[in-house]
């Protein structure tokens, strides 16, 4: 692990230095977590005895530290630093790249923006109160709300309007991208009257846009969510799991699926009628001689329509070769999920998504194609 010092541009005491760190790792999609403690030392006075110990901020299963000293030191409450030491593992160095860019600087600017940093932290619990409404037999009428921003959002929202089974009812809202870092008053950007609806699908394209859902959530009263992870920096980690504390106090059902295409039933009704249509991929491949392909059944689709378009130019393609074609076209569709790395993952959201497709034709191909065992044959030790 890397050891680094950091000069603040002036001095700051330790709960304005904490306050800061939590607003940067916000921004960036990542987590801050320290364990606050008390030292009882009869010799220290009472304004110095909170302390922040093992300050780290999480980005995935990666984690840089913060510290007072070379050797770990707490930071404490009252008390006031003119440098700091961060600790990042060398694998983990990427991750953090754009976060300790100017560090120092960062840290005295956000400690200024309090008034922010207060409604920021407030503003779940500013949110309405809400219970999510009783469960209802969605087989015969489901209604699905798509909340989109772009690109991403507009070709998932067309391949369902596309094909939705009948009994579903589809609607749709636009959010801009354009929206502040801390939104208080969630209303001011949600256009337009909200539709009731069964399930909100929540299609994020900004880092700031999932503190719109609870609200989003409540004038829908939607039973369920789904809020797909294609890209880490439109759902930062942090989001998710506030949002999930205020889904579990309403009793709203939900899921996070990363990436959308790897969603299935995971016995929630609202969650399990979407996911009996789109999510993880099943196919049953065709042939007529055991040698190609002549027809790609699909069973369930991608919400974005890539199972679709990989199925139909798969036709013809010979069965020992469709695995690896199957997962080129995959990309060509094009995959929309992000080619960041993903600490956590040690890859792409992009490749994970590959690598589904991939599994579900390798899955089809071994009804087919049985590997070649070599065996020994004992007469030629004679």
């Amino acid at each position: 692990m890397a050891i680094k010092k950091i000069t603040l541009t002036s001095e700051l005491s330790g709960s304005e230095i904490v306050k800061a760190l939590w607003l940067l790792a916000k921004e960036h999609g990542m987590q801050l977590d320290y364990l606050p403690i008390t030292i009882t030392y009869a010799n220290i006075s009472s304004s110095e005895r909170k302390a922040y110990y093992n300050i780290r901020i999480l980005s995935g299963n990666a984690a840089l530290t913060v510290s007072s000293s070379e050797k770990d030191g707490a930071i404490g409450s009252e008390r006031r630093y003119g440098e700091l030491f961060i600790g990042i593992p060398d694998e983990a160095t990427h991750a953090f790249s754009s976060l300790v860019e100017n560090l120092g600087e960062k840290i005295v600017d956000y400690s200024t923006r309090r008034s922010i940093i207060e409604k920021s932290e407030t503003q779940m619990e500013k949110v309405d109160l809400y219970t999510a409404p009783s469960p209802r037999d969605y087989s015969t009428g489901f209604r699905v709300l798509v909340v989109w921003q772009g690109e991403y959002g507009e070709r998932i929202l067309k391949h369902l309007e596309k094909r939705a089974p009948p009994h579903w009812e589809i609607s749709a809202k636009h959010l801009s991208k354009e929206l502040p870092t801390i939104i208080d008053d969630a209303s001011e950007y949600i256009p337009g009257e909200i539709p009731e609806t069964d399930l909100l699908l929540f299609l994020s394209e900004s880092p700031n846009a999932p503190q719109l859902v609870p609200e989003l959530i409540r004038r829908s009263k939607a039973r369920g969510l789904i809020a797909p992870i294609d890209n880490g920096e439109w759902m930062p980690f942090g989001q998710v799991n506030q949002i999930s504390k205020v889904m579990d106090q309403w009793g709203v059902e939900y899921s996070f699926p990363r990436p959308f295409c790897s969603l299935d039933f995971i016995g929630k009704e609202t969650i399990d009628e979407f996911a009996r249509w789109f999510g993880k991929p099943i196919i049953e491949i065709e042939t007529e001689d055991n040698k190609t392909a002549s027809n790609i059944r699909v069973g369930r689709g991608t919400p974005c329509g890539n199972t679709e378009y990989v199925a139909e130019n798969m036709k013809g393609v010979r069965l020992d070769e469709i695995v690896e074609k199957a997962a080129l076209t995959h990309h060509h569709y094009p995959c929309l999920a992000s080619m960041k790395i993903e600490p956590d993952l040690n890859d792409t959201l992009m490749h994970a998504s590959g690598f589904i497709t991939k599994n579900v034709f390798e899955e089809q191909v071994k009804k087919y194609i049985k590997k070649k065992v070599g065996y020994l044959d004992p007469s030629q030790f004679k």
